[in-house]
């Protein structure tokens, strides 16, 4: 063989040769990051997950508070009330007996 032609296919065999390792390099690469891909989407739909359980629990959180809230402010303004009530039941009372004894004292007279 002539040595040009040696030389021509020892390039075109150094040239195969990185091209094959280059490819080799490319398809692991390639593999790995596909691997990574799955177990990035994993960790995304489990993570979205955990987001929306948060979010329910927040929500259920703030349901309770809100009916809590509720219950007190009922409990409280009936307390108001009914002191209320019997503050002006007591007023009443005193009102009407002033009123009502002067015109028993004429009547006995």
């Amino acid at each position: 063989m002539q040595p040009m032609m040696q030389l021509t296919l020892i390039g075109i065999a150094a040239f195969l040769g990185g091209l094959f390792a280059g490819l080799a390099v490319w398809y692991r690469a390639k593999s790995r990051a596909q691997v990574e891909e799955t177990d990035l989407k994993v960790r995304i739909a489990s993570l979205e997950e955990e987001a929306r359980a948060a979010a329910a629990d927040r929500l259920r959180w703030a349901e309770e508070m809100e009916q809590r809230i509720r219950d007190d402010f009922q409990a409280l303004a009936r307390a108001a009330l009914r002191s209320n009530a019997e503050i002006l039941d007591v007023r009443v009372k005193k009102d009407i007996q002033a009123a009502i004894e002067p015109l028993c004292d004429r009547l006995r007279s």
